[in-house]
């Protein structure tokens, strides 16, 4: 593919239809149909939120409509993944630019990464829009125009075009704006500054040499340049911003303007953007805006996803039974709103898992931080070497008492939410249990049971003196009724008799849970910790640990 030459070989190979250039909009729908089809496995909640956008925004801009104009703001609490989502975008444009469809050109060397189309005259500008329907809108930059004239004597068709690959490490095409002292900060960071040492050199400071083309505005030239904490800056800024999204042109002093290709996305909290909306003044500038809301994650399968992918690889052998699956549900309770009669808390948990699209109310806007989350799952894998849904629960409640942060009222919902995810862990264990014994058709054995209650003394029902000659019936005895005992120590025994006293001991333990509470007390108190340590419930291991529970 072309890759280097002059303006006039790229404008013939436009026209006669071997390549398209693609706007910003254009190249980042290809990037989000990229995401969507090669990344989804680490979207997460934020796959959906693609998929919105792609139909509400980029897509009709991509097209050409009108909503490529609008200021696009991501809003939600911190930590909700809106940097997570322009980064993926950023992600994504990079790779794009490294295929053929979504190839960039610009003027070589061009500090500006500038469109070389810019500098065709009219006819040319004509006759492009008649072949094959491309449309230039904006004009070269003082810069470039200087460029044109002293380098090429006007001639257009002279001019050196390269292709140029999206870059985070050498700044091209991949922008960054952070707001800083209202009182001290300046357009400098987003238009580039006067280079005053080389004034006495070219003789005035409107001379476009004399500048430097450095701003974040230039740098993001045909990608995106993401704007952190958007209404933090002064409201100058604000229409600084608006001018380069809704007019598609900025102006650097003493000079004219400059048509970039660039898309701002601007993200900012629940709080900053309620302030912004609320003042009279600020209405004019809301209207330009296209807000999308990111709310925290609610599906408990895409925040265990998220804990997986931030630990590493060898902690994962270090989790027990359900262990993420509860610290998810605690915190996804955590950002539901507790007071509303259409849905119970864990009706709602049930929707978000199976796909809701859309809260209810306030859920997700409030509750815990991932970052908060991640710091306790980080303690707990670095200090224990087994990790199960009690140790991480017990360390968040921890960490919730003794963080300075947190309002009161935000720490006794938040542990709340850990005993309402607790008990869900206990009856998930219980119903778990249930499942593999069914499988093994239980109520067999719940019929054989009804039989044996009735002969529960040692003597009656363990004692085959025909068969034990060898052995004591006292000793026997004993040993059965004896908690002291060791599950080894059945190993003096002969195979017929260990298959016998451990069916039969299982059989009658269960007698002492007739009713789901009995059942559910069991499981806490009896073999928790075994189940944590397995991962996986089969009745094979419901028997042993049922087992070596009695003779401990």
């Amino acid at each position: 593919m072309f890759k280097e030459g002059t303006l006039e070989e790229y404008y013939t190979l436009i026209h006669e239809g071997e390549f398209r250039p693609r706007t910003v909009h254009e190249r980042l729908e290809m990037a989000v149909h990229w995401l969507l089809n090669h990344r989804v496995e680490t979207l997460g909640h934020l796959q959906e939120h693609l998929q919105d956008l792609l139909d509400r925004y980029i897509t009709p801009a991509a097209e050409g409509y009108d909503v490529r104009k609008r200021m696009l703001v991501l809003a939600g609490p911190p930590g909700s993944g809106k940097s997570t989502l322009v980064h993926l975008l950023k992600e994504a444009l990079v790779y794009i630019s490294k295929t053929e469809e979504g190839a960039i050109f610009q003027l070589k060397e061009c500090p500006l990464h500038e469109d070389p189309l810019l500098a065709l005259p009219e006819k040319e500008r004509k006759e492009l829009n008649h072949a094959v329907s491309l449309q230039i809108e904006g004009f070269l930059s003082s810069k470039n125009q200087l460029r044109l004239k002293e380098n090429f004597q006007e001639d257009w068709r002279k001019l050196p075009v390269e292709r140029v690959y999206l870059s985070f490490e050498k700044r091209i095409g991949i922008g960054d704006f952070h707001p800083g002292d209202p009182y001290n900060q300046e357009l400098n960071e987003l238009i580039g500054s006067i280079d005053f040492s080389s004034i006495t050199t070219y003789g005035s400071s409107s001379d476009p040499r004399s500048y430097r083309y450095d701003g974040e505005f230039q740098v993001a030239n045909r990608g995106i340049v993401e704007l952190h904490e958007f209404f933090k800056n002064i409201p100058s800024f604000l229409y600084v911003f608006q001018s380069i999204t809704e007019e598609r042109l900025y102006k650097i002093p003493k000079q004219s303007n400059v048509y970039p290709d660039v898309l701002p996305i601007a993200h900012t909290n629940m709080a900053e953007l309620e302030s912004f909306l609320k003042r009279p003044e600020n209405e004019s500038l809301s209207t330009r805006m296209l807000f999308h809301s990111i709310p925290y994650n609610l599906n408990v399968d895409d925040e265990v996803k998220y804990y997986r992918m931030k630990m590493k690889s060898e902690d994962h052998e270090k989790l027990c039974f359900h262990a993420l699956n509860t610290l998810a549900e605690t915190v996804i309770i955590s950002r539901l709103v507790f007071h509303t009669a259409e849905y119970s808390i864990e009706e709602r948990l049930k929707l978000y898992k199976s796909g809701l699209d859309e809260p209810f109310g306030k859920d997700g806007f409030i509750g815990m931080q991932p970052r908060f989350v991640l710091d306790v799952l980080s303690e707990c894998m670095s200090k224990f070497e087994i990790v199960d849904a009690n140790v991480l629960l017990n360390q968040l409640k921890f960490r919730i008492d003794s963080d300075l942060r947190l309002k009161s009222s935000e720490k006794e919902k938040y542990k709340i939410s850990i005993e309402i995810a607790r008990e869900l862990y206990y009856n998930r264990i219980a119903f778990e249990v249930y499942q593999a014994l069914e499988e093994y058709e239980y109520d067999r054995w719940q019929e054989l049971l009804q039989q044996i209650v009735k002969k529960l003394s040692a003597k009656d029902l363990f004692i085959d003196k025909e068969t034990t000659d060898s052995f004591k019936e006292e000793r026997l005895e004993e040993w059965i009724c004896s908690k002291s005992i060791r599950a080894e120590s059945m190993s003096m025994f002969p195979d017929f008799i260990q298959e016998e006293l451990r069916q039969k001991i299982f059989l009658s333990f269960f007698h002492q849970f007739q009713s789901p509470e009995k059942f559910l007390d069991w499981v806490r108190e009896t073999f928790l910790l075994e189940i944590n340590r397995n991962q996986q419930i089969t009745f094979e291991m419901i028997e042993d640990w049922v087992y070596e529970s009695i003779l401990k």
